[in-house]
């Protein structure tokens, strides 16, 4: 299985996407790969960037400096600008709970 992204909730719910050499996230179409409504639940036009690492087997997840914070599935907000590593199978969200992805390898 190739490294993929899938939606858990939100408009976009049970869409998969591959991460590939990488995945940007937000509401501008010019520079995100995955987009969401413009304006939807406060998800910021450069949200945030998913990686697959395949020697690592890890993903990578930056904050790309959103208001409304990415976030892991425990409620820890993802620092701007510091690189979090997630394994297969981890959960992560955008500003609620109710844009929530899974990542999987």
């Amino acid at each position: 299985m190739a490294a993929s992204l899938i939606c858990l909730t939100g408009v976009l719910a049970g869409r998969v996407f591959p991460v590939g050499t990488g995945l940007v996230i937000g509401t501008d179409p010019t520079v995100c790969q995955l987009t969401l409504p413009m304006g939807y639940r406060g998800i910021s036009r450069n949200h945030c960037k998913l990686t697959y690492d395949r020697t690592s087997r890890m993903f990578v997840l930056h904050d790309m400096g959103s208001t409304n914070g990415t976030y892991l599935e425990n409620g820890t907000r993802v620092p701007q600008g510091m690189p979090c590593a997630l394994h297969p199978g981890s959960r992560f969200y955008l500003v609620d709970k109710h844009i929530c992805f899974e990542v999987r390898a």
